[in-house]
């Protein structure tokens, strides 16, 4: 039915992107789906990519607990009331410290790739533990990589003033309580 529609010259099926909220309020997780094309801003700027022959590598239970624990993880991560049901902020922290163990060699060896993930790495490290040194070692990261030609790294530097600002805010807000 679906290759049916898609056939027919006066239906267009428009992609449909997934968003998550965390209502904290209401204490509900809502499940959006909107236009692919009110994301692009999003996809571009902001997020976490999986990608899914990763996911398929994987056992189900094991691509399914690893989706199901990094939402948690991020719901948690940006929330004022956390969901209580792990520890994830911890547990994040000790999954970015095993990822900087093994991305640290390969972007000292001067892979751009490299370079920019742990850069990405650094400044999530930086956002939760206030740490201006995490912060300027994502930012040498992210100069390396995009001298190096990598356009993600390229297109993350066109933004720094502007998150060099909002992690300013941050650290400021931190430190005052």
């Amino acid at each position: 039915m679906l290759q049916l529609l898609r056939s027919h010259p006066k239906v267009s099926i428009e992609k449909r992107s997934l968003v998550l909220h965390c209502d904290e309020d209401r204490e509900e997780i809502v499940f959006l789906s909107i236009p692919a094309s009110v994301t692009v801003p999003l996809r571009n700027d902001e997020g976490v990519t999986i990608p899914l022959s990763e996911v398929r590598s994987l056992y189900p239970d094991e691509a399914e607990r690893r989706i199901g624990e990094g939402v948690f993880s991020m719901l948690d991560s940006f929330a004022t009331r956390k969901t209580e049901i792990l520890d994830y902020a911890c547990e994040m922290n000790k999954d970015i410290e095993r990822m900087i163990v093994d991305l640290e060699p390969v972007a000292v060896g001067g892979d751009p790739q490299a370079q920019y993930d742990l850069s990405v790495l650094y400044r999530d490290l930086a956002r939760r533990q206030l740490s201006w040194a995490h912060f300027e070692k994502a930012e040498s990261l992210t100069r390396a990589a995009a001298a190096a030609g990598l356009p993600t790294a390229v297109d993350a530097l066109g933004h720094w003033d502007t998150l060099r600002n909002a992690f300013t805010r941050v650290i400021e807000r931190g430190t005052a309580s």
